[in-house]
């Protein structure tokens, strides 16, 4: 008994799932992916050796009461869930978590003062624009108040 694989034209025994065709390694691979029996199962346990170890209580704890003592940096090789206020990175002191000043990181820090600085050059901007668009009026208003004056010199004259 054989059956067509979907999608492919490949062919595998239904019994056993085994690959009919021993040149295509890809389907042996994607048979077994599928959680299909395949003779890829007999070579190669897929469970075997693919789930971490246990972290130690010990470290847990520490890691816990370094958090709770909101300390910037807390060394940790692996990552051991999430903790709030901090983000889990490599930076130069080394693998761990690192704390988020205000629920951010450095980096976003960084760009929302970069951002403020922009705004602040811009409100300058403007405000000099302004300081320049008044002087412009006020010298406009003496020449007029001066060729008023001068107007009213010729009438008297």
């Amino acid at each position: 008994r054989k059956a067509k694989l979907q999608g492919s034209v490949k062919y595998v025994d239904q019994a056993t799932g085994g690959d009919l065709d021993p040149t295509s390694e890809k389907l042996m691979y994607d048979l077994t992916a599928r959680g299909m029996r395949s003779e890829l199962n007999e070579r190669w346990n897929a469970g075997e050796g693919s789930r971490s170890p246990s972290p130690d209580p010990g470290e847990l704890e520490q890691l816990d009461a370094a958090v709770a003592q909101q300390a910037a940096f807390v060394p940790c090789s692996r990552f051991r869930g999430a903790r709030q206020g901090y983000v889990f990175k490599t930076g130069e002191p080394g693998t761990g978590y690192y704390c988020e000043v205000g629920g951010r990181s450095a980096k976003a820090l960084m760009l929302q003062e970069m951002l403020q600085r922009i705004q602040e050059e811009k409100r300058a901007k403007k405000a000099k624009k302004e300081r320049k668009k008044e002087k412009k009026e006020r010298k406009k208003e003496r020449k007029k108040e001066k060729k008023e004056k001068k107007g009213k010199k010729e009438k008297k004259g």
